[in-house]
């Protein structure tokens, strides 16, 4: 009786040490999960680089909505285009200081603004605060 008793015993003590494992394991293979963007505590991501194709895309419906020429529409398409290549560039090496990525997002901006008449200027305003209340980007 009392080696049936001691048998029990060691499975019951298997049972808890393999338990023991399996949750550690749980929570070290947590604790290494990345983050998703905004998550405080997790690391952050940067957001997918556009393809070119959403780039014409982003292009197009703001051609449509502060009536663009086609030599801006083209100057446009140029000035994203080489934004881009300059975001891309700096993801290579890693995660980029944030503000170097302000200041090249800064820059994209003025470059934008330069491009547009004081009238387009007011309708790009207007464009960017509607896509901003909708929680989209450019």
């Amino acid at each position: 009786m009392q080696k049936a008793k001691d048998v029990i015993g060691v499975k019951i003590l298997n049972g808890v040490r393999w338990l023991f494992v399996v949750t550690s394991v749980m929570a070290v293979l947590s604790c290494g999960q990345k983050k998703t963007q905004g998550q405080r505590g997790f690391e952050q991501v940067p957001p997918p680089m556009p393809t070119t194709e959403q780039i014409e895309k982003n292009i197009s419906d703001l051609v449509a909505e502060i009536s663009l020429s086609n030599e801006q529409e083209v100057e446009l398409l140029e000035i994203y285009s080489e934004h881009y290549k300059q975001v891309g560039d700096r993801l290579k090496f890693g995660r980029p200081d944030r503000r170097e990525m302000e200041a090249l997002r800064n820059g994209l901006e003025n470059q934008i603004k330069g491009l547009l008449t004081k009238e387009q200027l007011e309708s790009y305003t207007a464009y960017k605060k509607k896509i901003e209340s909708l929680g989209l980007k450019e």
